[in-house]
């Protein structure tokens, strides 16, 4: 029990982590507005590599067992991205986002990207 919580911290703690990495000072007023008009929050991830990274890791994250909503209950999203092509993944990966939950506003930031890695990591914040 002892390894299996304590894996479920570290999944759970990545999201608080990676906000922290992401967040300049002038984005912390804009994100506690969205933090207070969501009631719930749900959290995915998915990992893609290859030609269709983008949709297989957006397609995981919505898949995550803690993503119980429906996609298009969504109202809010933080997406936050490491891929290693910047300009065409990220925004294939908001294409995508925006595909499932169309009402969403979305916030999203980029993660430092290790080099050589082919993987496109994708994490959303859902609010409901």
């Amino acid at each position: 029990m002892t390894k299996a919580f304590a894996a479920l911290s570290a999944i759970m703690a990545r999201p608080a982590s990676s906000l922290a990495v992401a967040l300049a000072r002038s984005d912390a007023t804009p994100l506690r507005r969205m933090f207070l008009k969501v009631r719930d929050w749900r959290y995915g991830m998915g990992v893609g590599r290859e030609k269709h990274r983008c949709f297989v890791a957006v397609e995981e994250a919505y898949a995550s067992p803690w993503f119980t909503s429906l996609p298009e209950e969504v109202g809010h999203a933080i997406v936050l991205l490491s891929v290693p092509e910047p300009e065409g993944d990220t925004a294939e990966i908001l294409h995508e986002v925006r595909r499932r939950s169309p009402r969403a506003v979305l916030a999203w930031a980029a993660l430092p990207h290790a080099e050589g890695d082919d993987r496109a990591i994708v994490q959303i914040l859902a609010g409901l």
